[in-house]
């Protein structure tokens, strides 16, 4: 579907979007603007949504507008709209699949030309313009043929002028009612579809066809304002009414009808605030869910092919960790921490390691070939990986598994960057026949596009994730701290689907480095204190130990805890320091002071003034005597000076 979705844009210009092949409703929300003729954009869309049918946006988007023809009812109001104008001048056009035949005439409209879009304008036709949507050829009808185009190559000829005419509501036509409504507008029709379902099968013997006839005229009022898709109400209803025992032929002619009668009096739905609310509530979800199981309810689509009982489930095997206890296969890792702490050395360790199958800070590895993408330029790595060869030396009987080193960068967001990751490594291991075990990439923020506090890095978390699964091996991702240190940058879409997740830091005021899992969904969670070590050309980082991540937060707070007590009896040793040298110069300069006026000459901390000269007096430095009305006077001791 991917190459005709892209012909159609490429040939014609016309502006796409994927809809789903039961439903033709769109894949991705307001289509009216998000459709277009990007190629890029369209093959990510249909990369996703592989077997999606082509939603063409008609009118002014596309410049095309459509007359839909459909079935024996169409094509005789056609052939008397061609005797009465003229016949319609040879188009692109195409057969929809429909079992009782139908066909969309394709027109080219000139810019600046706005083409309404009519449901029901004659009997069996509507006009597509504007906000409607055309199934491009190609595409699967739910009869199971496809949409054919009669000749491809067939040039789009410009729109007759009777046929724009008729897209003008003539005088005296039924004007739209207008509604408000507090979802999204699709939402509330699904919602109106599945109320009117519903209520339909929930009726009694001798009124059930009312029932049909009532439902398809409330639908039918959607239908006439182009916010329901005439052909999907007709065949929900007609289902749901074969179900409860109306015949074919009966119910049938009951939803025509019905719709015909709800179409003259057009319902307008329109969002309240002019916008769509950013979340729908509990009733609308559940109204969807209803409307889309009773729509498929005997399709099979459900989960029972998928269940494991209690058996199967204690036969899983246990995860399969590269690097024990600290970065599992099949899911991703993340190795975050402030600027210039020592991220990539950690990861520049870890993968040496995991290439040797030799121990990484003291946690057993499972040999295997590494992929190591660095967006801050190859030349950094060299050093540091000399300095960890020269530290860690090869023992006679050690091999290195492969190693492939990349600078450029690729985007992790995008399916194809995905894509090229995994060509890479399967060639790679086809190449040296040899499994990749780690793929590392490092920084993160160099290898997505896309805001980091919202979609960038929901998309750029499923890259990791699906990498992780369809190569079987285990990413680790460098990362850095958001603005304020408290964690990792960016939305917590990372955090949610990592595997583990780990902080390299250096409390305040200490040279050793603390690596410590802040998450890990497989074991307790582990700390390692390191320490920089030069080496060679560049640095390494050494284990200094290991504790689980609860004792090592413990005993850091502790530590913490210890290191302000000492700071604060340092600020005070030097606080009372420099008061006992101020209470000593202010007695030297005024012998016989008072300790009020002593207080006011020198300044500062009361309290710390009081208790310097009191330990002078004490230490007989300072000669204390009462004075006038109970003042106590003071002289410096001689030879009393510290």
């Amino acid at each position: 579907m991917l190459l005709q979705a892209i012909a159609l844009a490429g040939e014609h210009g016309w502006c796409l979007f994927p809809v789903k092949r039961e439903s033709k409703r769109p894949h991705i929300s307001k289509w009216p603007v998000r459709a277009t003729d990007d190629g890029d954009v369209i093959a990510r869309w249909w990369t996703r949504w592989r077997g999606a049918n082509i939603g063409i946006a008609t009118g002014s988007k596309s410049h095309v507008v459509v007359l839909d023809v459909d079935g024996a009812e169409g094509r005789a109001s056609l052939a008397r709209l061609v005797e009465e104008h003229a016949p319609l001048p040879a188009t692109y056009r195409v057969s929809t699949g429909r079992e009782d035949g139908g066909e969309h005439f394709y027109f080219r409209i000139p810019d600046g030309v706005n083409v309404p879009t009519r449901v029901g304008r004659w009997q069996g036709i509507d006009i597509k313009g504007d906000r409607g949507q055309a199934v491009g050829a190609g595409s699967v009808h739910r009869s199971g043929s496809r949409y054919a185009a009669a000749d491809p190559k067939a040039p789009v000829a410009p729109a007759p002028d009777w046929l724009l005419a008729a897209t003008e509501r003539p005088q005296g036509g039924p004007a739209p009612t207008t509604r408000s409504v507090g979802v999204p507008v699709a939402d509330y029709v699904a919602r109106a579809i599945a109320g009117e379902l519903e209520a339909l099968t929930g009726s009694g013997r001798g009124e059930r066809n009312d029932q049909l006839n009532r439902s398809a005229c409330a639908l039918g009022h959607y239908v006439g304002s182009g916010q329901a898709d005439e052909e999907e109400v007709f065949d929900a209803l007609l289902t749901a009414a074969l179900k409860i025992g109306l015949s074919e032929a009966e119910a049938g002619a009951t939803i025509r009808s019905g719709l015909k009668a709800g179409k003259v009096e057009p319902m307008r739905l329109v969002v309240l605030g002019g916008k769509e609310p950013a979340d729908e509530n509990v009733d609308d979800v559940l109204a969807l869910v209803r409307a889309e199981f009773l729509a498929h309810r005997e399709d099979g689509l459900d989960h029972l092919a998928d269940l494991v009982d209690d058996d199967a489930l204690a036969a899983l095997p246990p995860v399969e960790w590269v690097v024990d206890r600290w970065v599992p296969r099949g899911t991703y890792s993340v190795l975050y921490g402030p600027p210039g702490v020592g991220k990539t050395l950690a990861l520049i360790g870890m993968s040496r390691a995991v290439r040797r199958g030799s121990r990484w800070q003291d946690w057993k590895t499972q040999q295997g070939g590494v992929l190591f993408y660095h967006g801050e330029g190859l030349q950094q790595l060299r050093d540091r990986v000399r300095a960890w060869d020269e530290r860690y030396p090869l023992r006679g009987d050690q091999r290195m598994a492969s190693g492939k080193y990349r600078q450029a960068i690729f985007d992790l967001t995008r399916e194809e960057g995905v894509a090229a990751v995994i060509r890479t490594v399967r060639a790679l291991e086809a190449e040296t026949d040899e499994r990749f075990s780690m793929i590392v990439i490092d920084p993160l923020v160099e290898f997505m596009t896309g805001e980091e506090n919202g979609e960038g890095m929901q998309r750029a978390s499923r890259g990791l994730r699906a990498l992780a699964r369809l190569l079987d091996c285990a990413v680790v991702v460098g990362h850095h701290t958001n603005a304020d240190g408290s964690r990792e940058r960016g939305a917590m879409f990372l955090r949610m689907r990592a595997g583990t997740v780990m902080r390299l830091d250096r409390p305040e005021n200490v040279e050793e480095l603390g690596l410590v899992q802040e998450k890990n969904r497989f074991d307790e969670k582990q700390a390692i204190g390191l320490r920089m070590a030069h080496s060679g050309p560049g640095v390494v980082l050494e284990w200094t130990g290991l504790s689980l991540a609860e004792d090592y937060a413990a005993d850091q707070k502790a530590a913490g805890s210890r290191r302000k007590a000492v700071a604060k009896e340092r600020r005070q040793a030097e606080a009372a320091s420099v008061a006992r040298q101020r209470a000593i110069d202010v007695v030297r300069a005024h012998p016989g002071i008072s300790k009020t006026q002593a207080f006011a000459a020198a300044g500062g901390n009361r309290s710390e003034f009081h208790a310097a000269i009191d330990g002078l007096v004490r230490e007989g430095r300072i000669r204390r005597e009462p004075g006038p009305r109970q003042a106590q006077l003071h002289w410096l001791v001689e030879g009393g000076q510290p």
